[in-house]
C-alpha cells in the first residue's frame, strides 16, 4: 500500500512547492516517505496498540503531518536533491 501512495504524495509536495518557487525532486520522495510513515505509525500505535478510535488516530495523524509540513525547510529540502548525484 504505501509503496503506491508515495509516488503520489511525492507528486503532490513537488507540484505544491513549485507553485511556491521551491522546485523539489528527492526532497519530495524523502518528505513523502517521512509523512507516509508517519501517519501508519500513527494509526498502528492508536489503532491497534491501544485500541483508539479510527477517527481520533486520522485527526492525529493528520495534525503531525501538518506540523512537519510547517516546521521543514525547503532549503533542508533542497539540501538533499543538491547532495545526490544526477541522474543522465
Amino acid at each position: 500500500m504505501s509503496a503506491a501512495l508515495e509516488p503520489r504524495i511525492a507528486e503532490r509536495l513537488r507540484a505544491n512547492y513549485a507553485e511556491r518557487g521551491t522546485p523539489l525532486h528527492a526532497g519530495a520522495d524523502t518528505l513523502a516517505t517521512m509523512l507516509l510513515g508517519i501517519s501508519l505509525d500513527i494509526a498502528y500505535r492508536a489503532v491497534i496498540l491501544a485500541g483508539a478510535d479510527i477517527g481520533a488516530a486520522c485527526d492525529l495523524a493528520v495534525t503531525a503531518s501538518l506540523a512537519v509540513l510547517r516546521a521543514v525547510d525547503p532549503e533542508q529540502l533542497r539540501a538533499i536533491d543538491t547532495c545526490l548525484p544526477t541522474t543522465p
